[in-house]
């Protein structure tokens, strides 16, 4: 987003120009890179075409279903701070009457910051649908369920605290992360053992996929109630063009 230009004065006046450079696209790619890591180590492992050792696979197929997960996270969330940003610096040029909505601009303008630190639910909810889209955030279908899921899944990874996990996965869940693993493919790595530990029986490359998956379908929902909507601001990433890019289904 580039902002107005700005006149300095002074006996030899110069001209500059502030912009804004995004990041949600970057965001989307890291996470497109690290599952396609996921997906090679993970081919290489199944083909036994590698004289590289089992463990050192699977450690670096963590790493980058990781990377996916946290990637996919950041791509939800600096996409509403870029939207935030867009409405908010263009809120003039909008031609917008509703106090309400001239209110929250007010209170922007005073500390940008306050809205930054919301929770990444409530920004959607909370302040995007409710306060700048005047609608209900529907929470009835699965892009809403694997939001939170996502959400859950990175927070356990990015505010780690091993926990004491039994031999009984199916009665033991101290993550609350078990259901997970019905979205997506078993990791190859401990395919046919009981070792279903977390993260080492989740993070994998189905599960790097889904976090793509969840956070592409969710921005997409949002990006299309913004188009159905009469603020006239769209979102700027190519979610779709990313994804084909990078082949990611």
């Amino acid at each position: 987003m580039v902002l107005p230009v700005e006149a300095k004065l002074g006996a030899h006046a110069e001209l500059s120009m502030r912009s804004l450079i995004p990041l949600s696209k970057n965001h989307l790619i890291c996470a497109c890179l690290c599952a396609n890591g996921c997906k090679e180590i993970e081919q290489e492992f199944i083909d036994g075409n590698t004289i590289r050792n089992k463990d050192d696979l699977h450690q670096e197929n963590i790493a980058y279903a990781c990377g996916a997960v946290i990637s996919s996270v950041a791509f939800m969330e600096s996409t509403i701070n870029e939207f935030f940003q867009n409405f908010f610096y263009t809120f003039d040029k909008l031609n917008i009457t509703n106090s309400e909505l001239m209110d929250l601009k007010s209170k922007w303008e005073i500390n940008e910051e306050k809205f930054m630190h919301f929770k990444l639910e409530q920004k959607y909810d909370e302040l995007a649908y409710k306060k700048i889209l005047n609608k209900e955030l529907d929470k009835n279908n699965k892009s809403w369920d694997d939001f939170k899921n996502l959400i859950t899944l990175r927070n356990s990874l990015v505010h780690f605290r091993a926990k004491w996990q039994t031999d009984i996965p199916k009665r033991d869940d101290p993550y609350k992360i078990i259901h997970l693993r019905k979205r997506f493919k078993q990791n190859p790595f401990v395919e046919g053992t009981d070792n279903l530990d977390f993260p080492k029986g989740v993070l994998c490359a189905g599960c790097a996929i889904w976090s793509i998956d969840a956070s592409t379908r969710f921005v997409t929902m949002f990006s299309k109630d913004l188009s159905d909507s009469d603020i006239g601001i769209n979102l700027r990433t190519n979610v779709t063009k990313i994804l084909q890019q990078y082949s990611i289904k």
